[in-house]
């Protein structure tokens, strides 16, 4: 479904407005159903499969299709599904195409950003059972910098516990998505080489494919994936980085530990403390999906 267009210094794609329509009627026709056949929903998995690679907002939704689809359907007709088991997605899914499918969608890959031409950018993130933190450079100069305390808020909607080490994973994944919205200014508009950072090989593989396994890295995926998607490019090296070497995020990430003496890392010292916005409801873009017009 994508069309592809070689120029001299770039290469363009775009998912023609004639796809855009079709899926959308698609979606709209699953809505309307409680259940739904394997194979028609196997079908509609594939068209959106199809152009997934270029609209990176749809990654972590037809994931979770494909979830759905490989899950058991109790009480269902045989070889079907419950539209229910996939309905947060479903809703996502026919959101983006109600807003996008008037016009095709278009995606420019320039020889420069290939190169790794432009301003190094480099994000760096920890996360401890009390808190997150991490700093971003500037060709290879920090320039700010954040420490946040996890909230009654983010264990609520991630379902996960301060102060223990079962929400580690969702902890580190969190601080890399507070980090990107954060700086979205410096690295999302404009093209810059962006790298990110983390000593959590989950929070890795999560920023680098859009995807994850429990509900509140799922939904820390959507999230990233609905940022990126508004972005001109999508993060180009995605670093892990040991615990060892990730000394001064892991020391931001400690801001909030009961009984710890803390000072602020030295390369700090000149650096701006950025503000991070209380993670409301509101903040999250994906909890809820916005009503279709």
């Amino acid at each position: 479904g994508i069309q592809i267009k070689v120029m001299k210094e770039s290469v363009q794609a775009e998912v023609p407005k004639e796809k855009m329509e079709e899926l959308r009627g698609i979606g709209d026709d699953v809505a309307k159903l409680n259940v739904i056949a394997d194979k028609q929903l196997r079908m509609y998995i594939g068209k959106l499969q199809s152009i997934a690679s270029l609209i990176f907002t749809l990654r972590p939704f037809v994931s979770a299709l494909w979830a759905a689809l490989y899950a058991e359907s109790p009480g269902a007709p045989m070889a079907c599904t419950w539209v229910q088991q996939f309905r947060h997605a479903l809703d996502w899914i026919r959101v983006f195409f109600h807003t996008h499918a008037a016009a095709p969608i278009t995606r420019t890959f320039y020889l420069r950003a290939h190169l790794n031409l432009g301003v190094k950018i480099c994000i760096t993130t920890d996360a401890s059972p009390w808190g997150i933190g991490g700093f971003i450079t500037a060709d290879g100069i920090v320039v700010g910098y954040f420490m946040d305390a996890i909230s009654s808020q983010d264990e609520w909607v991630l379902g996960q516990w301060r102060g223990t080490h079962e929400g580690q994973q969702c902890f580190e994944a969190l601080a890399s998505l507070v980090a990107l919205r954060l700086w979205v200014k410096l690295w999302a508009t404009g093209r810059c080489n962006l790298a990110v950072r983390s000593d959590n090989m989950t929070t890795c593989a999560l920023v680098r494919d859009l995807k994850g396994k429990s509900t509140g890295l799922k939904l820390i995926a959507s999230e990233l994936a609905l940022d990126i998607a508004d972005a001109t490019h999508e993060p180009d090296v995605v670093e892990h980085t040991p615990g060892l070497q990730n000394k001064v995020a892991d020391v931001l990430s400690r801001k909030y530990e009961p009984g710890v003496k803390w000072e602020l890392p030295a390369i700090l010292k000149d650096a701006t403390q950025c503000t991070v916005i209380t993670r409301t409801e509101s903040w999250w873009r994906s909890l809820y999906p916005p009503p279709l017009r």
